[in-house]
């Protein structure tokens, strides 16, 4: 992955149907369905070790209590 990206899903699905790349001089919008996959596969890894909210509010207080 090379940066952060925003997915979209217009319908009642929550099937991704763009995703947008920003930078300091324009947008890229992505709509093909493979290159689509990517992303989605991509986010799903995300998730996969993401904290869950309890465990990220844990580990946030837990950094500001060791905090000088």
């Amino acid at each position: 992955m090379s940066g952060p990206f925003s997915a979209f899903s217009f319908g009642v699905e929550a099937t991704v149907e763009a995703v947008t790349l920003e930078n300091l001089a324009n947008t890229t919008v992505v709509e093909a369905p493979t290159d689509l996959t990517l992303y989605v596969n991509v986010f799903d890894q995300l998730r996969s070790v993401a904290l869950s909210p309890d465990k990220s509010a844990e580990r946030l207080r837990q950094t500001l209590d060791d905090a000088p």
